[in-house]
């Protein structure tokens, strides 16, 4: 059975590497350009290495082999089992799998797109962010705080269209919902996550408390109105990720008009985890379509990470170059003996 198995990976890596590298390639140059014809190639990208995973006699000799015990090798039954959980999550019709994939894309299309909008004024996500903890006109805040929300409602109808097939295709191979088979196939206990959660509640509950009601006697201060007047726009962040700043210190001083990309490179090339590489494919800075946020993505597992930010000389922005290059880094230095 391993030898059965170590000729399926062969097989199977010729298909999915190629594959894998060209459609990691194409996501990311969507993400960049924001162009309608990059996302359709993502799609059908996708869609073409899901079918991989959906092959049905691939996955018959899938369960065989695992089911035999037989592969011992620590390393190769890691690959089985991993291998499996994707064939296992894809093993439903592929009519449903087409239009799961296309639509989801498309939902993520419009997110990366979009650009709130007031009185024909286009606003980019940094200048909300500068506007949320700078501004005290609560009139000017709820205008853009809302304006950066209407991505919600170009894309609802869409959401929950994919919620109803995302369960249809888990409930088909036997899962309560999509979340729960996620969940299984990622090999966590949605049980387990429960309880961890409902943990750190009960530990940081009196300790939120406390600093909820300093962060609310600030704000309602510094907006001249009462604690229950406050509303999300006044808490400087659209998505409440980063605390407001409610102490005097400047963390933004120490960042401004500085080269945040050479900083970076610096810091990990002073760990001796030289960047320079990484840096070189990277997406750093904002441009008209791209995708406004970050992240980090590892194009063919050969070394191959890139970042995509859309750098300010800030605070926040160090931070998440820090973050994203952390993950590029990790990425990059994994030993190339891993399979």
């Amino acid at each position: 059975m391993s030898q059965r198995f170590i000729d399926f990976l062969y097989k199977y890596e010729g298909k999915i590497i190629p594959l894998s590298r060209e459609m990691n390639l194409t996501y990311f140059n969507a993400s960049v350009s924001g162009k309608p014809e990059e996302y359709q190639k993502a799609s059908e990208l996708q869609i073409k290495q899901n079918r991989v995973f959906a092959n049905k006699e691939d996955f018959k000799l899938l369960k065989e082999i695992k089911a035999s015990g037989e592969v011992t090798n620590p390393v190769l039954a890691r690959e089985l089992e991993l291998i499996y959980n994707l064939f296992a999550g894809n093993q439903f019709d592929e009519e449903l799998m087409e239009r799961i994939v296309t639509l989801s894309t498309k939902v993520e299309e419009k997110f990366a797109t979009y650009r709130a909008t007031i009185n024909d004024v286009e606003y980019s996500d940094n200048d909300i962010d500068d506007k949320l903890k700078d501004s005290t006109d609560s009139a000017e805040l709820k205008m853009l705080w809302s304006a950066s929300k209407q991505i919600g409602k170009e894309v609802a109808e869409d959401v929950k269209k994919l919620v109803y097939m995302r369960n249809e295709a888990a409930q088909s191979l036997g899962y309560k919902n999509y979340h729960t088979m996620s969940l299984l196939l990622s090999e966590q206990s949605p049980e387990e996550l429960d309880q961890l959660f409902d943990n750190l509640d009960e530990l940081t509950r009196e300790s939120f408390t406390l600093l909820k009601a300093e962060i609310d006697n600030y704000l309602s201060a510094r907006f001249g109105i009462q604690k229950s007047e406050l509303m999300p726009w006044h808490y400087q962040d659209k998505f409440f990720q980063q605390g407001p700043k409610i102490y005097s210190v400047d963390l933004d001083k120490y960042f401004k008009e500085k080269d945040i990309v050479k900083i970076t490179k610096n810091y990990f090339n002073g760990l001796q985890l030289n960047i320079d590489d990484l840096v070189e494919k990277s997406d750093l800075f904002e441009k008209e379509g791209k995708y406004q946020h970050a992240y980090c993505i590892d194009i063919d597992r050969e070394g191959d990470a890139r970042v995509l930010c859309n750098v300010k000389s800030n605070y926040r922005w160090m931070g998440t170059m820090l973050h994203e290059y952390g993950h590029a880094v990790y990425e990059k230095f994994l030993s190339p003996n891993l399979p």
